[in-house]
């Protein structure tokens, strides 16, 4: 770009002068700040002005729909840039040289080690980094002049991000800010109705969710409202793309032991207000062994509901958890001809609470919502009649030290069922 091509570009006041170099970057807050919006489009112009090598990481890519690249790009065609860039499957490019790069953490320590003259690195959902992660990345950008930006939505005190910016307060090389809603002065009027809405009908998770506080502790992790329409479940749809269900299933029955869930997802990407809805549940004592005979009754369930919901593409199957019996049934369903597939290992592999994390934001957005068949619906589980599925994903709460005498296997179904029905479509 020329000199005289260069125009000034507006940012949010209160994340400061990015003329000014620091070694960190920390902006942290509630939704609505324009954080992620913010440093891509600072990260753009820079890498259009000069040969810059940038690293985008969080803690969790699975692919690269995980990463900030679609944010890049949106940001490279708003700013009308894209004569200077190329966007390509798994990077972004400038013609001057300029390169971002797309990484997880958790799971790439040796290709993070061996990244080399990375002039910034920028850290997406701090919230969720874990300690190891930290050590890892911060003597890897080593570059002389290099920069380490990190943004989050504050979760919990004593994690580690939150330590990792304690130990910088005060220091001349690191900016700190946090950013509100009310920091952006091109806060949008749709998102300040959800604001209002929250502040109105969910005043307890308000601060944690606009204000940037932490979360209490001991508190429902997910909340109730959120799936719900005016304190209500809505009706099953008229029409959808598709309907799915997922299996958390069990070795062995009894007492101590885990049962078999399933739950039913429809998705609809053309409602951009809930995309995603939890249609039905179901949660029984079924032995490994005898559930490549129970499970025809989950897909006969599934084509039901595909001609319920008017779904456009049927049932796109049953996803089942790799794990326990799972590893064992679904080659069996396979070859039965079974429309069945194997949950990501990358996701089943995440502890409970790392899950419940990631699937967080799109569930305090309101873009999964309960029908009226999940939200009535009531079995008899171990001597129990209540409706499961609430009680184990509304009741779910972060560090339980009471989570190993808790049935999980709804609330497992439930966040499997998010992240294969949205993606990257869970927001930041």
């Amino acid at each position: 770009m020329t000199q005289q091509q260069r125009t000034p570009v507006k940012i949010p006041e209160a994340f400061g002068n990015f003329a000014q170099p620091y070694r960190y970057r920390m902006y942290y807050g509630g939704r609505g700040s324009g954080k992620s919006w913010t440093v891509a489009r600072v990260l753009v112009c820079l890498a259009a002005t000069r040969k810059l090598r940038i690293l985008c990481c969080r803690e969790f890519q699975n692919s690269i729909a995980d990463s900030v690249m679609k944010l890049l790009a949106e940001q490279i065609n708003d700013l009308g840039l894209s004569r200077y860039f190329t966007v390509l499957e798994t990077t972004v490019r400038a013609h001057n040289g300029s390169e971002f790069l797309f990484k997880g953490l958790a799971r790439n320590s040796q290709s993070i080690k061996s990244t080399e003259g990375v002039d910034i690195a920028w850290v997406e959902e701090g919230q969720t980094i874990s300690q190891n992660s930290i050590d890892l990345l911060l003597p890897t950008i080593r570059k002389p002049g290099s920069e380490i930006w990190f943004t989050w939505n504050p979760l919990e005190e004593g994690a580690p991000i939150e330590v990792l910016r304690d130990t910088l307060l005060g220091s001349d090389n690191a900016f700190i800010r946090q950013v509100n809603w009310s920091d952006n002065p091109w806060f949008p009027a749709v998102l300040n109705e959800e604001r209002l809405r929250c502040l109105n009908h969910d005043p307890g998770n308000y601060k944690h969710i606009w204000e940037g506080d932490y979360r209490r502790y001991g508190d429902a992790f997910f909340n109730l409202s959120n799936a719900l329409l005016d304190d209500a479940p809505l009706p099953l749809p008229a029409a959808c793309d598709c309907v799915y269900a997922v299996m958390d299933t069990t070795l062995k029955g009894g007492q101590g032991n885990d049962g078999t869930g399933v739950a039913y997802f429809a998705l609809d990407r053309f409602n951009r207000t809930s995309p995603l809805m939890v249609l039905d549940w179901e949660l029984v004592e079924v032995e490994g062994a005898l559930l490549e005979d129970w499970t025809p009754t989950v897909t006969a369930r599934l084509e039901e509901l595909a001609r319920l919901t008017g779904a456009r593409h049927g049932s796109i199957g049953l996803h089942i958890e790799d794990k326990a019996a799972g590893s064992v049934i679904i080659p069996q369903l396979q070859r039965r001809g079974m429309n069945v597939h194997a949950i990501d290992s990358k996701l089943t592999s995440m502890g409970k609470d790392q899950r419940a994390l990631d699937v967080s934001t799109p569930v305090q957005q309101g873009l999964i919502k309960i029908a009226e068949p999940a939200f009535s619906k009531t079995n008899i589980f171990r001597g129990q009649s209540k409706n499961h599925f609430l009680s184990q994903v509304f009741g779910f709460r972060l560090n339980d030290k009471d989570a190993l005498r808790r049935a999980d296997d709804l609330l497992d179904c439930f966040c499997y069922g998010i992240a294969v029905g949205l993606g990257d479509n869970m927001g930041g």
